[in-house]
């Protein structure tokens, strides 16, 4: 069951766009919401504490705990205007709302702060792909103790959950998230099963149909689950395009259709296609 949606919130337009989606999720899900503004060191100070960042950028910042602390800090103005406006409509939708200032880096602050249960939000480009010298999304969605969404654009209206199960764990654990979430919304939920590897296409039908008996069960290409991560991501673009009003739900894990996402590269697009956002579930 989601308890709390936590907003990593730097000003840019994608974490606006993150925090509209929380608030829209918090508002469905009745569940509150907790924006985090993280004022972090420079690059030089970060290597100067942790040198082996600069070999491992996704290792956990090895920062002693005063280097990621509330602290009495004037943020820019622009920021405590947004987290105030944010209280009011908050206040508005009948979502409980706080607000928190933190100095640290931005990865370590999230993943200390946060638990499970709770659902990570921010935006995908910006500061905060770039945070702690490397992709805090692939790094979140990795160390984060609960699921974690990304955001680009603003999202449109949301009606219903979409999920894309490949018989593998993490696609597993993408489908335990998305029934409790579509219970909790009372948002319908689409499964769109695919073959993978040695899995069959049928194969997965059968055993979405198993975990998911009352849900829509979609089959998504054909019975060869060779063909690689970009036909999978060019059917999952589809599948999306399709439905404007779905937010998409997906396992995060290095081997699969979601791999060029997290990196960067061409496959990014697949947030964009489904209009701003989605939730990587990690096994």
């Amino acid at each position: 069951m989601l308890e709390r949606i936590v907003v990593g919130y730097d000003g840019s337009r994608q974490a606006r766009a993150a925090y509209d989606t929380a608030l829209m999720l918090a508002k469905a899900a009745r569940t509150p919401l907790e924006a985090v503004y993280v004022h972090e060191p420079g690059v030089a100070e970060m290597l100067s504490v942790s040198p082996v960042m600069a070999l491992d950028p996704l290792a956990p910042p090895a920062m002693p705990p005063p280097l990621v602390t509330e602290v009495e800090l004037e943020p820019p103005k622009e920021i405590l205007n947004d987290l105030e406006a944010f209280k009011h409509e908050c206040h508005l939708s009948g979502v409980p709302f706080t607000s928190h200032i933190a100095r640290g880096t931005l990865v370590d602050y999230l993943v200390r702060h946060s638990r499970v249960g709770d659902l990570l939000a921010i935006g995908l480009t910006g500061r905060f792909a770039t945070s702690g010298l490397g992709s805090t999304a692939r790094a979140l969605t990795t160390q984060a103790p609960c699921p974690v969404l990304v955001a680009n654009q603003l999202i449109g209206p949301v009606n219903r959950v979409m999920t894309v199960f490949d018989s593998t764990a993490p696609a597993a654990a993408a489908l335990a998230f998305s029934l409790d979430l579509g219970r909790q919304t009372g948002w319908p939920v689409t499964v769109l099963a695919m073959a993978r590897g040695d899995t069959t296409l049928e194969q997965s039908l059968a055993r979405a149909q198993s975990l998911a008996p009352d849900s829509l069960i979609l089959p998504l290409g054909d019975d060869r689950g060779d063909r690689g991560d970009a036909w999978q991501a060019q059917l999952i673009d589809q599948a999306v395009e399709s439905d404007r009003f779905a937010l998409l739900v997906m396992g995060a894990y290095a081997d699969s259709a979601l791999k060029d996402l997290l990196l960067g590269s061409r496959t990014g697009h697949v947030l964009a296609k489904l209009g701003g956002a989605a939730i990587l579930v990690h096994a």
